[in-house]
C-alpha cells in the first residue's frame, strides 16, 4: 500500500473506537518524537473533544505545536523536575499512574512547587455507619478506626461497623483521557542523577573512585546495583501507566534510540534508550505499537522527508529496528511520511501523514475491517450486551442445604458419639491384701445393646469398653461364685506372714521395672507381688562343622 492508498482511506475512517494498547515513539533527538504527540492530542480532541495530559521530563523542551495546544488548554503540562529533583522515584512513580499536581504555578509552562502533593486521578470515599445508625465518610481507609463515633461517643470497632467503599473520578482530572510520557530515557537517567546522591544500592562505589568532593560539594558515580534498580523501575512506569482507568487512548511513551548486540553478538539492534542496553533488545515488548520517527534523505539530491516507520525493518548499515503494531498488516501501510522538502523548498505543510492521528485511523479501519468480517462469520453472536457487568455469587441469598439422610451402620460398628470418642479412665489401684489369698473381683465389660433405629435417626452409643452399670441403689456385694482353680492352687495356702509397722522413715522406691511390675494386675492364682516367670528362652543350636 503506498501513501497515498493510505490517505485516501484515512479520509473514508470511521471516527469510533479506542486505541486499546500502549504506543511507544523511539527516535533521535530532533526526529520529531515530540511532534507526534502534538498530532494525537489533536486527534483526540478532534475526535472525542477530550483533553490530554503531558508529563514532561525531557531536557529537551517540546515544539511549538505544542505549546500553542497548551496554550489552548487541548493539552495540560506538568514539568516532573520541578517537583523537587531528589523527588524523582516517588514523583515518576505518581505520574505513571495517572496521579497530578494539587497545585500548578504557571499552565503554560507547567510547574509546581517543591513537593506539592499528587492527586489520583480516582477518588475513594468511606462510608462508615456505627451500630446506633450514624454515619461519617472518610477519605483514607486507615482511619476507620480511629476515633469515636459523635452520636453516641462509643469507641468505634471496623468489625462492628458497615464500611461502604465509593469511587468517582477526581473532579478535573476526568477530562483528562490521554497520558503522554515525555520520555523515558529521561526518567531513567533522572533515577541515576538521584542515586548518584544517595548512600543507597552503593555497595560498589569504593571500587569505582568513591566520592569526589569539590568544595562544599560531593559527587558520585553511578554503579551495576544503581542501573539494575533504575532498569527495573522504568518497567514497572510502563506497567502503572497500563492501569489508569477513563482512557480514550493508552499511553504514549518516547524514547531515545540506542544501539546493542543481539544475545549471539551477530546483529546491530536499534531500540529504546534505558538505563544501560540490557533492556534495549526486549523493551518493544512492553508495548503494544513500537513506532519509530527519522529523517531520511528523499529522492531528489538534497531533499528530505519525515518519516515514521510502523513495522520492523533492516537498515542499509544492516542494522535491525525491533518495530511492530497490534493491527492487520493488509490496512497499515510500512511507514507514514510526509512531502519531501528541502533548504530551497520548504514543505508547505507538515504532519499530515506524518501524525500519529493517521496512524489511529489507519487502527480504526482496520478494527471496522474486523468486525465486519467477524460479523459476517458469526451472525448469531450473543454481543455486548449479554455480557453482565457486575457478577454476583449470592452467597446471602442462596437457600440452606437439606440435610442429607442418615444410613444405620454396618452390623459390628457403632456410629461415634457426637461429643467425640472419650478416653477410658483409669482403673483404680486396689491395695494388696494383708493374708497371701488374694480375692479378685473383676466387672464384665457391659456391651449397649444394639439399637433399633430407623434409617436417618441418630441413637446415643455407650462406649463397650469404658461404659459402666450405674448403680441405682446400694446393694451388697454378692458373694462370688466358686470357680474351678488350676491344679496349682490346690496346694496349702502359705501361713500369712505378720504385717510389719512402716518404719519412721520411709523405704527407698522401688526401680522403674519393680514399679511397673506391681502396677500390671495378677492373674488367678498368682500371688499380689512375686515376680512373674519369664518364659525360657531356647538359644539356637550351634552350626555343626
Amino acid at each position: 500500500m503506498t501513501s497515498n492508498e493510505a490517505v485516501n482511506i484515512v479520509q473514508a475512517a470511521d471516527k469510533a473506537g479506542h486505541v486499546n494498547t500502549s504506543t511507544l515513539l523511539i527516535g533521535v533527538t530532533g526526529s520529531g518524537k515530540t511532534t507526534l504527540l502534538a498530532t494525537a492530542a489533536e486527534y483526540l480532541y478532534e475526535t472525542y473533544g477530550a483533553i490530554s495530559g503531558y508529563y514532561f521530563a525531557d531536557l529537551g523542551g517540546y515544539p511549538d505545536r505544542m505549546n500553542a495546544l497548551i496554550h489552548h488548554g487541548i493539552v495540560r503540562v506538568f514539568r516532573m523536575r520541578t517537583r523537587g529533583m531528589d523527588l524523582s522515584f516517588e514523583t515518576a512513580q505518581l505520574s505513571s499512574m495517572g496521579y497530578w499536581p494539587a497545585q500548578v504555578l504557571d499552565p503554560m509552562t507547567g510547574e509546581v512547587p517543591y513537593g506539592v502533593p499528587m492527586i489520583p486521578p480516582v477518588r475513594r470515599l468511606y462510608h462508615q455507619t456505627c451500630t446506633c445508625g450514624h454515619t461519617r465518610t472518610l477519605r483514607v481507609k486507615s482511619q476507620l478506626a480511629v476515633g469515636n463515633c459523635p452520636n453516641c461517643n462509643q469507641r468505634i470497632a471496623v468489625a462492628a461497623t458497615k464500611v461502604v467503599e465509593e469511587q468517582s473520578l477526581t473532579p478535573g482530572l476526568d477530562k483528562i483521557r490521554m497520558r503522554m510520557y515525555d520520555g523515558l530515557t529521561s526518567f531513567s537517567e533522572w533515577y541515576l542523577q538521584d542515586l548518584s546522591k544517595r548512600s543507597e544500592l552503593a555497595g560498589e562505589m569504593g571500587a569505582i573512585g568513591g566520592v569526589v568532593n569539590s568544595g562544599d560539594l560531593s559527587f558520585r558515580g553511578n554503579n551495576r546495583a544503581q542501573v539494575g534498580f533504575a532498569q527495573t523501575r522504568a518497567h514497572e512506569l510502563v506497567s502503572n501507566s497500563l492501569s489508569i482507568p477513563h482512557q480514550i487512548i493508552m499511553p504514549l511513551w518516547t524514547a531515545l534510540t540506542d544501539e546493542t548486540s543481539d544475545q549471539g553478538g551477530r546483529l546491530t539492534i536499534v531500540g529504546p534508550k534505558l538505563a544501560g542496553s540490557a533492556k534495549t533488545e526486549i523493551a518493544g515488548a512492553w508495548f503494544g505499537n513500537t513506532l519509530e520517527a527519522a529523517t531520511v534523505e528523499g529522492e531528489k539530491t538534497g531533499s528530505k522527508v519525515r518519516r515514521l516507520y510502523l513495522n520492523e525493518y533492516i537498515d542499509a548499515e544492516g542494522r535491525r529496528h525491533i518495530l511492530k503494531h497490534r493491527s492487520d498488516p493488509r490496512y497499515v501501510p510500512e511507514y507514514l511520511e510526509d512531502a519531501p522538502y528541502s533548504a530551497g523548498e520548504p514543505p508547505q505543510e507538515i504532519c499530515t501523514n506524518f501524525s500519529l492521528g493517521v496512524f489511529f485511523r489507519h487502527l480504526q479501519i482496520a478494527d471496522a475491517k474486523a468486525l465486519e468480517a467477524v460479523a459476517a462469520r458469526f451472525p448469531n453472536a450473543p454481543g455486548l450486551e449479554s455480557m453482565p457487568l457486575t457478577l454476583d455469587l449470592g452467597i446471602a441469598d442462596a437457600a440452606p442445604a437439606a440435610p442429607s439422610p442418615q444410613t444405620a451402620p454396618a452390623p459390628g460398628l457403632k456410629r461415634p458419639a457426637a461429643g467425640g470418642l472419650k478416653r477410658p479412665a483409669a482403673a483404680p489401684k486396689s491395695p494388696a491384701p494383708a493374708t497371701g489369698a488374694s480375692t479378685t473381683t473383676s466387672a464384665a465389660p457391659v456391651t449397649a445393646p444394639a439399637p433399633a433405629s430407623s434409617p436417618g435417626e441418630a441413637e446415643p452409643v455407650q462406649d463397650t469398653v469404658t461404659a459402666a452399670v450405674p448403680a441405682e441403689e446400694p446393694q451388697a456385694p454378692a458373694a462370688p461364685e466358686p470357680q474351678e482353680q488350676p491344679q496349682a492352687a490346690a496346694q496349702p495356702a502359705e501361713p500369712a506372714e505378720p504385717v510389719q509397722q512402716a518404719p519412721a522413715t520411709p523405704p527407698p522406691a522401688p526401680p522403674p521395672a519393680q514399679r511397673a511390675r506391681a502396677a500390671w494386675p495378677s492373674p488367678p492364682g498368682v500371688k499380689p507381688g512375686t515376680a512373674r516367670p519369664l518364659p525360657a528362652v531356647r538359644r539356637p543350636a550351634a552350626p555343626t562343622a
